[in-house]
């Protein structure tokens, strides 16, 4: 009934988290927001406070068992790719042109083309440029 080799590792202490005194009154409703900081996300207050809670979280998932698998699959999952809507822009002929962007599974930026009727789609981006670090358009 009970597993006494299992090892029982403590809990994990929440983050520290600021509550304000924060009240205001919406269309007549008192609304009380303690957590209205939160809401600043460029600042090096909230940046830290959700790097802690983020490293919090991932050591509570790690240990629960089949966590390996579960990454695994869902980062497979994640690898299919993305294509934006293209935006249709047009030429001086008076033919449309299509921009789009599409970002393969293992890149780390979208690739920006062009298509025109009737002709191939164009590469303009910087893929195929090799360099230390990744050019952005």
């Amino acid at each position: 009934m009970f597993d006494h080799h299992r090892r029982v590792t403590p809990p994990e202490t929440a983050v520290p988290t600021r509550r304000d005194d924060v009240v205001e009154t919406i269309h007549g409703v008192t609304v009380v927001d303690p957590y209205r900081w939160l809401e600043q996300s460029e600042s090096d207050e909230v940046r830290a406070w959700s790097a802690a809670q983020t490293q919090r979280t991932q050591r509570i998932l790690e240990r629960r068992p089949g966590y390996d698998e579960i990454a695994a699959r869902v980062q497979e999952l994640l690898r299919i790719g993305a294509v934006e809507p293209p935006a249709v822009v047009g030429s001086r002929r008076g033919r449309p042109r299509y921009f789009y962007r599409r970002q393969g599974p293992n890149q780390n930026q979208p690739v920006l083309y062009l298509r025109e009727p009737g002709g191939p789609g164009a590469t303009i981006g910087w893929s195929s440029i090799p360099t230390r670090s990744t050019p952005t358009v």
